[in-house]
């Protein structure tokens, strides 16, 4: 229907009530239409009260944009308002929900000294707090909300606001005490407050602190967006303790946070990397495991692969070590530097199964692939070793003589080996070299010995490979308060 001819406010209040009928039945659209057709047809006065109503649906129905719209429009403020200074201060603030801070400060700066009235003063300061806030302005957001709490000193939100643009500021004592008033405060305020206190503890490189509050914090708020942050810095600085234990807990924990894949993934490369550290071989396995589980990168996956194939040899499990070292050259980019460490632990991995023959044609693809590596003359003796347990003596002699030609004095006992076994070997029947007694060849987690009775000459195949991965997370800083 078309809106009554309006002569004075008794007419808009009739209006209302036809207006609340039509809001009854989820009609907002129809609602606001009545509304906006009379603010365009009646006098100033009856135009804001029509303007205010637009503003009133259109915020119910979450339209800030539309309702901050409806009171751009507002020229004259109604006398009978209880307080005119409110059409300003909610003009403020839906401009400061709608995204626009310093049109929020242009507003509310000259009013808010003028308001007489103290929770609207406060509402005020703690808008303009809030708008500075968000613009980088922490000195002057930290003075608006001390304004607001010198106002109305009950309400908590004014000293997490104050606390905030404290902690921002790098002043860390007095972020701690006007946090400490926000804390018991609604659950809101008391969530924001009790983060911002794990901050302040992060900040201060107070552990004790830190270990207490993010503790506390995750317990309570297990669903806040930032746990999932502080359980990761838990887990940091239990491994930094060196507290294996409860490192581990902690990532475990972080682990069932879906939400948290990136930041669970860190926190396993780093619990593998102090599992190594502390020689527990079962630790690092069970986390490069969980990586290789996840959905990661690339570069993570290879990381894992190495990682696993390093701690399941140091475990002397073969056939994982196996596994994880031809998962990494697999999956590695050409280039990358530890693809000669994991050929040399995939041959030592298959030696610990026995498996001789796959074991030299692994060595073989390495000097194919890293002719002129440093460690080609250890291989080569290494693969001649293999190669006389086999009895392929003409083989084994070329794979000596490869070794010797590096001319290293760390290969001297390549000499030994090939003498003794000229010396130790005769033909059989089928021109085959062999050593039927003497010629015995152990190899022990990487020692390579050739024993003659009590003589022994040994050489080293080459040091291991230490493999840490350190990935830090710094948890997010800054927090949020509301008017």
């Amino acid at each position: 229907m078309a809106p009554p001819s309006l002569d004075d406010v008794a007419e808009v209040r009739r209006l209302h009530i036809a207006v609340r009928a039509i809001l009854r039945d989820g009609d907002s659209e129809s609602a606001i239409r009545e509304w906006r057709e009379v603010s365009t047809r009646a006098d100033l006065e009856t135009r804001a009260l029509a303007l205010l109503a637009v503003a009133d649906i259109a915020l119910r129905q979450g339209r800030e944009a539309e309702a901050l719209d409806a009171l751009h429009g507002i020229t004259t403020v109604p006398p009978e308002l209880k307080s005119a200074d409110a059409v300003v201060v909610n003009r403020g603030i839906l401009a400061l929900r709608t995204g626009a801070p310093a049109e929020a400060i242009q507003i509310l700066e000259p009013l808010a000294p003028r308001i007489t009235d103290l929770a609207m003063q406060a509402l005020a300061r703690r808008t303009l707090g809030i708008a500075h806030y968000e613009l980088g302005r922490y000195d002057q957001a930290e003075r608006q909300f001390r304004f607001s709490a010198s106002a109305m000193p009950q309400e908590p939100s004014s000293w997490l606001g104050a606390g905030l643009a404290a902690l921002a500021q790098n002043r860390l004592a007095e972020a701690e005490d006007l946090l400490g008033r926000a804390r018991v405060a609604t659950p809101e305020v008391a969530t924001a407050a009790s983060y911002g206190l794990v901050l302040v503890a992060v900040k201060k490189g107070d552990r004790d602190a830190f270990r207490e509050r993010g503790t506390t914090f995750v317990d309570r708020y297990p669903r806040h967006p930032a746990a999932p942050a502080v359980l990761y810095g838990l887990a940091a600085a239990a491994l930094d303790r060196k507290d294996l234990a409860e490192g581990q807990a902690w990532v475990q924990r972080l682990l069932r946070e879906p939400a948290a894949a990136d930041l669970g993934t860190h926190a396993l490369l780093r619990l593998a990397a102090a599992a190594e550290a502390q020689t527990r071989s079962d630790v690092a396995r069970e986390a490069y495991r969980d990586l290789l589980t996840r959905s990661t990168t690339p570069e993570i996956r290879t990381d894992a692969w190495f990682g696993l194939a390093e701690s399941a040899l140091a475990a002397r499990d073969g056939a994982e070590a196996q596994r994880a070292a031809e998962g990494f050259l697999r999956e590695v980019p050409s280039g990358d530097p530890r693809a000669v460490q994991a050929h040399l632990t995939l041959v030592r991995a298959l030696e610990a199964q026995g498996q001789r023959d796959r074991a030299v044609a692994a060595i073989e693809s390495f000097l194919r692939e890293f002719p002129k590596d440093a460690a080609t003359p250890t291989l080569e003796l290494r693969r001649g070793q293999l190669l006389a347990e086999a009895k392929r003596w003409d083989a084994a002699q070329q794979a000596f003589e490869g070794a010797r030609r590096a001319d290293d004095p760390a290969l001297a006992a390549e000499v030994q080996v090939r003498d003794r076994v000229r010396r130790g070997a005769h033909h059989d029947e089928g021109g085959h070299a062999v050593d039927r007694e003497h010629a015995q060849i152990e190899v022990a987690a990487g020692d390579l010995r050739f024993r003659d009775g009590d003589r022994q000459a040994g050489c080293q195949a080459g040091p291991p490979l230490e493999h840490a991965t350190d990935t830090r997370v710094v948890l997010p800083g800054g927090g949020t308060c509301r008017s």
